[in-house]
């Protein structure tokens, strides 16, 4: 696998667990229900366009290496 896919495939991975956890750790615990919603909804709107990101980088195919033009002087 290039470096790239999966570089992207562990951005993806990464942000699929980290926001399991945080849900887990957030709503265990006791506290104040309307800052733990809105704090919720702003770490998770993060994670989804990491996650985003990561699929984009892990789901693009690399670009084939273009071939060097030679360049040909004609002489007058």
């Amino acid at each position: 696998m290039e470096r790239g896919r999966l570089l992207g495939l562990i951005i993806l991975l990464l942000s699929v667990i980290l926001s399991i956890a945080y849900l887990w750790a957030m709503f265990s615990g006791r506290g104040d229900i309307a800052i733990k919603v809105v704090v919720s909804i702003g770490f998770l709107v993060a994670m989804g366009i990491l996650a985003w990101l990561g699929w984009i980088m892990f789901s693009i195919k690399p670009i084939e290496e273009i071939p060097e033009l030679k360049e040909e002087t004609k002489g007058d």
